[in-house]
């Protein structure tokens, strides 16, 4: 659930997580930034970073559930490589490249059977 929306590109978010048995039931409140990096030439490529980071936020008290903290950041590439003959460009010239880093703590105790 969007809480609120601090500019076009960022807004701070509630997440209720589904409850896996026998652990108890979990939230989040963070705030989500999405930024489109152009390129400067046609050799480097476009990306986008999505950066989530814990907060706090007065409609969403901690308490009803178990809080989740966490720092996460995702930078995705589209990366084009045109053939070597000179041809069109099609899907086997494009590739993804993805970095993920992310810090969660989940929160409170949960079980060996569920790790």
């Amino acid at each position: 659930q969007i809480l609120e929306w601090m500019s076009d590109d960022t807004f701070i978010n509630n997440n209720v997580i589904k409850r896996v048995w026998p652990a108890s039931q979990r939230d989040a409140c963070f705030w989500s930034h999405i930024r489109h990096i152009t390129s400067n030439s046609d050799e480097e490529p476009e990306k986008w970073i999505v950066v989530n980071y814990s907060c706090e936020h007065p409609t969403c008290p901690s308490g009803k559930y178990v809080r989740i903290t966490m720092n996460v950041a995702m930078i995705c590439e589209t990366i084009i490589e045109p053939p070597a003959n000179g041809g069109d460009i099609t899907r086997d010239n494009i590739t993804c490249k993805i970095t993920y880093t992310a810090e969660v703590n989940p929160g409170g105790w949960a079980p060996a059977s569920v790790l």
